[in-house]
């Protein structure tokens, strides 16, 4: 019988430590963290334990993005001036547009400025049949047709019938739609 309850006193003993020793595994102090590991609760083999969490923000900033710029081009082709708008003495006029694929995460003004140099004409660039044309911010690709007009051009120098010369290009310029804060 005495044997029993000494068994039973060191066994009693044995499970108040370890119970200590577990609740004193892991130390948590008012913005402090922290593992305590030795001896126990460590598992057997050693493993990687979480002792911080520390947030991720991103400031996000704006983003536009252009697919098919550098491969598309413009040609211009005599049309008839009231196909344009223009009137026949704006003679000779000239049209053409070239499609783009456009994306921004926000709400964008889309507007165009062609530079020419050694030709004197006036010209008008639109996006879709619209100055300025707004993109919405949503991130997805929105097809769009970039289109020249020329009218009262006057030819510079030799240009022979029915070939094609570089003149210019189109600027294609975005803004953000509103006012800043």
């Amino acid at each position: 019988m005495l044997k029993k309850c000494l068994i039973a006193i060191a066994l009693t003993a044995f499970l108040a430590v370890t119970v200590q020793a577990a609740v004193e595994g892991i130390e948590l102090e008012c913005g402090k963290w922290g593992y305590k590991g030795h001896p126990y609760p460590w598992p057997v083999e050693y493993k990687k334990v979480e002792i911080c969490r520390i947030p991720i923000w991103m400031e996000v900033g704006f983003y536009v993005e252009i697919d098919g710029c550098d491969d598309a081009e413009i040609l211009l082709e005599q049309v008839e001036c009231s196909e344009i708008g223009r009137k026949p003495e704006n003679w000779p006029c000239y049209y053409g547009c070239a499609k783009i694929s456009i994306r921004a995460n926000f709400e964008a003004e889309l507007d165009g400025d062609v530079s020419h140099s050694g030709w004197d004409m006036d010209h008008k660039e639109r996006f879709n049949g619209a100055e300025p044309l707004i993109i919405p911010g949503d991130g997805a690709w929105h097809e769009v047709e970039a289109c020249v007009q020329a009218y009262n051009v006057k030819l510079m120098g030799e240009h022979p019938a029915g070939t094609a010369e570089e003149i210019g290009y189109l600027s294609v310029r975005v803004k953000p739609k509103g006012t800043p804060p």
